[in-house]
């Protein structure tokens, strides 16, 4: 553990991140409590509230991440203002990747035929949500296999093994 002092404009920094990851919770959990109302319509699921629903989960475990992670650096001493914009950005890559697996578990939905009547909301939620919180770790695995997928192999045999 290191015991730092942290500058003034560091201060700032932390209170300025602290107030928008608050923000970004309180936002998003009184969205996710006002659009869960029209989840079930009256034919059924309603696709764009549970889209609109999978997006702002993926923002809020995200964000609860960033912040866990911010709280722990400045706890431990070992902030550092340049990370600042991983803070900022975090909320953008859950809900994107939580918008990409909800599209990749739709489809796979779909291609098992199953009925939209017979879909769980909750399931999609949960899912968003553990998107969202490991995004920056999924994305980087997801970079690193398809960067394998997409390169091409050594030669081998023929004049480049002589």
């Amino acid at each position: 553990m290191i015991d730092r002092q942290y500058e003034k404009s560091e201060v700032i920094l932390i209170g300025l991140l602290t107030i928008y990851c608050v923000a970004l919770v309180v936002g998003m959990v009184a969205y996710v409590f006002y659009e869960y109302d029209m989840l079930m319509g009256e034919d059924g699921l309603n696709d764009a509230v549970l889209l609109h629903l999978v997006v702002a989960v993926g923002v809020l475990a995200s964000v609860m991440r960033g912040a866990s992670s911010l709280f722990e650096d400045v706890g431990k001493g070992t902030f550092d203002p340049r990370w600042s914009l991983s803070v900022l950005m975090r909320p953008v890559e859950g809900a994107a990747l939580a918008v990409v697996v909800y599209f990749f578990c739709r489809s796979l939905l779909l291609v098992l035929g199953l009925e939209v009547g017979e879909v769980n909301p909750w399931g999609f939620l949960t899912i968003a949500g553990i998107a969202g919180m490991f995004s920056h770790k999924a994305g980087d695995g997801l970079r690193e296999r398809f960067g394998r997928l997409f390169t091409d192999p050594p030669p081998t045999g023929g004049a480049a093994a002589q």
